[in-house]
């Protein structure tokens, strides 16, 4: 028994032609038209909640501005930016220990320096 694959494809497609994409991967106008439906943005945009506040019902601020704050929740919980201050923060500690310790041996030093000059001047 042979095998073969056999595909008879779209007709009139031509091959390596793009309905929805354009060469460099951006959405033609019919992609976005497309795609658009296929994935809801539940993100909400505080610039677009200021703008329409005026015409917003109560319950559908109130509804925007908990979407906002449990967006920001989420943010804050992102490890990346956890991870990220934390470095930041063991970064500055061990700067201000190092300048720390230099004042640290520069008190001192200066003190023996002048407990010296007062044992010489006796």
């Amino acid at each position: 028994m042979d095998r073969y694959l056999q595909h008879y494809g779209i007709p009139g497609m031509k091959w390596g032609i793009r309905r929805f994409r354009n060469k460099d991967g951006s959405l033609t106008e019919a992609g976005k038209k497309r795609y658009q439906d296929d994935r809801p943005n539940y993100r909400v945009n505080k610039r677009d909640i200021k703008r329409n506040m005026d015409h917003m019902t109560d319950a559908e601020l109130q509804k925007a501005l908990n979407r906002i704050d449990m967006q920001n929740r989420v943010d804050r919980m992102n490890p990346n930016v956890i991870e990220y201050g934390y470095q930041r923060t063991l970064s500055a500690m061990k700067e201000m220990t190092q300048t720390i310790g230099a004042i640290t041996a520069l008190y001192f030093a200066y003190k023996k320096l002048r407990d010296l000059g007062k044992d010489d001047n006796k």
